[in-house]
């Protein structure tokens, strides 16, 4: 298989393994406290998931729109100042958690970005 076309990969296999199992623990031990940690967990994946959402879509709308060479030629080895200039606007316009950004400069990186 290329290096372009990989196999999906599902990385948190084992830390969702940990906490699902944490749960149950808890649920066999306190059933009350497992309820309340719960109703938290829910509250919490309720915030984020607009979020996650967003940088889902953007991700798909940049792999749609975006060409490799485009992003070779603004973010490549050769491209000098201006990766650099774009870094900084990036960092600049966004705001929040940045592991929400991972799956987005994987992306980018998949299609050329250079790693400074």
């Amino acid at each position: 298989m290329s290096k372009n076309n990989k196999p999906f990969r599902f990385r948190g296999k084992y830390l969702l393994l940990v906490v699902m199992a944490s749960y149950l623990v808890l649920l066999v031990v306190n059933q009350e406290a497992a309820m309340a940690a719960m109703l938290k967990s829910a509250g919490v994946a309720a915030k984020i998931l607009p979020i996650i959402t967003a940088v889902i879509i953007f991700t798909a709308v940049l792999n749609y729109f975006l060409q490799p060479e485009q992003v070779v030629k603004h973010l490549g080895k050769k491209s000098g100042l201006k990766a650099w200039i774009w870094a900084l606007i990036a960092g600049i316009l966004s705001h929040g958690p940045m592991y929400l950004w991972y799956p987005t400069l994987e992306d980018l990186r998949h299609h050329g970005m250079r790693a400074v």
